[in-house]
């Protein structure tokens, strides 16, 4: 492969007004489960000269639809949605052939359906379509003798790099390596799609577009391409293919001869597995693949199509970067960007804790580099939240590691990493989440992250905060100045009603544990992430388990901890209320999820939503707003009992 030119690291936009910004070029695609990725597609091929877009959905789950939403209302973008009854077992294709239909697409000099997963990669001229088009004769006249109509562009199958974790950088920055084109390396690598006239064509299918002639039953098909105008084919080298494209028409099912696609101007890339956390969540969404129903499914996908066999350099960084950051630049755009993001490792990390088939192909990953030499895991880190399981998590892993004779460590502070033994299990703690970076970089470090739904730990700080001794919380006991001098329980207390101790603990306590909820980095190869709404509605403790079974931590045992665990939870050890000490009295008020529902008055929900909306989206506990309409309009006051079990 020839050295990387000065076209390939920055390709610049095409100005308006000029002879590329005049081709017309319209982009078609389906979208369903892809908003992580749609402003850097749009962005890059923006960058090539196409100048409209138009996107068909079918009520993607992952807040793409809402992206689709904002981005045609800043931009030369189109939203078409597929009905539930024009969806078949191949979306894909039903999405194109709805598109072309559309006025834009009708309208359009030239169209090219790619997947959200493909970007064009030019390599003729600067790099732009027009270039493209020119070098392959796609242009001549205005499209008179000699022009082509179709242009065929091969695949480049894009591997993994061995990633294992979600990136939320450019995809074509950080996949790098691939496969060649010719020969295949692999089964179904031999795909394409056609930059074509849609003048000259009557049906737009994945691959290829269909003329009229295409279109005739068999028997009169010698009279429909009298009749009709005959599509001329270029492959990407500018090679004329008409006749073996003409061959394949009349038999579909024979596959195309693989010589016939040249790539000396341009091939696309496919970056269809990313990392094995996105290749897990396209399984866990069961998007459809935009080659059809006879595509490689599950680990056969990865198996045949992780290849990494050659380098190539990013598509432009610098002109990429900055027009991503200038579609980002809008408030709204941003914030769904942000929140697609989240959703990738959390449900992906959800689903490696309760699918052990998961959780190995995930921590299969670089097993070239799983050599002798990287250590094994010996410490044990526990993070947690106020109000989210903080005290049962205490008490749980101070007891196994007096049962190991190991160190407990708090960390509250950097320097107290120098408490961490150089050899042996540890456990390591910190109860607000706020290890040092330290811990994240610790080869021998595995982390148990748990979160709640911040609105059950709003109602449940507001209840501790009033009820907290001094010697359980001695901060909340102490005089403070920007409170004339009451203590914060004091404070709190003294406030008329529950509404008025909600927006109180908002602005204060559980805004400070929201800030640092937010500041927590999903993703991290060595951290579970876990929910307190899972670990306490299972008597049987699967999730904790299956959690300490991944952390494997050299010399702690798994069902001494469970014993812990299930001594100092609800369901077990505290079932009957008897044995629980004045201070879980105290702690607890109710264990059952979803309170928010019934003491979370709506006129706090709404507050609530407007402040912390971005944290219920990135945990994952609401989708939009809706939610507020769940709470009830008032909210009778009685003082909840002590304790009250799942």
């Amino acid at each position: 492969m020839a050295p990387p030119t000065k076209r390939q690291t920055e390709r610049q936009p095409a100005a308006k007004g000029t002879p590329e910004a005049q081709h017309g070029v319209t982009l078609v695609s389906y979208v369903e489960n892809e908003a992580p990725y749609l402003l850097e597609w749009i962005a890059w091929h923006v960058l090539l000269g196409a100048d409209r877009f138009v996107l068909v959905s079918h009520g993607g789950r992952d807040g793409s639809d809402a992206m689709l939403a904002r981005l045609a209302e800043l931009g030369p973008l189109e939203t078409v949605a597929l009905e539930a009854g024009e969806v078949g077992t191949f979306p894909f294709a039903d999405a194109l052939d709805k598109a072309f239909e559309h006025p834009t697409v009708q309208a359009s000099r030239w169209v090219l359906p790619l997947a959200i997963d493909e970007f064009l990669d030019i390599s003729a001229g600067q790099g732009t379509f027009a270039d493209l088009i020119s070098a392959t004769a796609g242009e001549r006249a205005g499209g008179g003798a000699g022009a082509a109509d179709a242009i065929a562009i091969p695949w480049r199958m894009m591997g993994s790099n061995g990633a294992r974790d979600f990136d939320p950088g450019p995809v074509t920055a950080r996949c790098t390596r691939g496969s060649q084109i010719h020969p295949p390396e692999a089964r179904n690598l031999h795909g394409y799609r056609t930059l074509f006239r849609p003048s000259a064509f009557a049906r737009l299918s994945p691959r290829r577009p269909l003329s009229a002639a295409d279109l005739a039953p068999a028997k009169a098909r010698k009279g429909a391409a009298k009749a009709a105008k005959h599509p001329r084919w270029l492959n990407a080298s500018g090679q004329d293919i008409t006749a073996q494209m003409d061959e394949r028409a009349k038999r579909p099912a024979a596959p195309l001869v693989f010589s016939a696609l040249g790539y000396a101007h341009a091939t696309i890339r496919r970056y269809a597995l990313k990392s094995r956390t996105e290749f897990l969540f396209r399984q866990l969404h069961d998007s459809p693949s935009s080659e059809g129903p006879d595509a490689p499914k599950g680990w056969d996908a990865w198996t045949q199509r992780d290849i990494n066999s050659r380098p190539f350099p990013p598509l432009g960084p610098g002109v990429l970067n900055a027009a991503i950051a200038e579609l980002a630049s809008d408030a709204k755009l941003a914030a769904l960007q942000r929140a697609a993001e989240a959703e990738v490792p959390r449900k992906v990390l959800a689903l490696a804790n309760a699918e052990p088939a998961a959780a190995r192909f995930l921590d299969s990953a670089d097993t070239r580099a799983a050599a002798p030499d990287i250590p094994a895991a010996r410490l044990l880190c526990i993070a947690t939240h106020p109000r989210a399981a903080s005290l049962w998590m205490r008490r749980t892993f101070r007891e196994a590691a007096r049962a190991h004779n190991a160190p407990f460590v708090e960390i509250e502070h950097p320097n107290l990493m120098r408490d961490i033994p150089n050899t042996g299990p540890a456990i390591v703690v910190n109860w607000q989440s706020r290890f040092p970076r330290a811990i994240f970089a610790h080869a021998e470090a595995r982390i148990l992250h748990i979160v709640r739904d911040p609105r059950d730990m709003l109602l449940s700080a507001v209840h501790y905060h009033r009820r907290a001794s001094a010697k359980d919380e001695p901060d909340l006991h102490l005089p403070r100045p920007d409170l004339d001098g009451f203590t914060y329980a004091a404070f709190l207390a003294a406030l008329p009603d529950e509404a008025t101790r909600l927006r109180f603990e908002m602005d204060h306590r559980h805004g400070e544990t929201a800030e640092d909820m937010l500041a927590w980095a999903l993703g991290r190869s060595n951290t579970i992430e876990l929910r307190y709404e899972d670990l306490v509605s299972e008597p049987d403790c699967a999730t904790m388990r299956g959690a300490l079974e991944r952390c494997a931590i050299s010399g702690l045992d798994t069902e001494t901890i469970l014993a812990s665990f299930w001594k100092h939870a609800l369901f077990g050890g505290l079932a009957d209320p008897k044995r629980a000490d004045g201070r879980i009295r105290r702690h607890v008020t109710h264990a059952q999820p979803g309170r928010w529902r019934v003491a979370l008055p709506r006129d706090v929900a709404v507050e609530y939503e407007a402040r912390f909306g971005r944290l219920l989206r990135v945990l994952g506990y609401a989708e939009d707003a809706s939610w507020v309409e769940e709470c009830p309009e008032t909210t009778p006051m009685a003082a909840p009992s002590p304790v009250t079990l799942p």
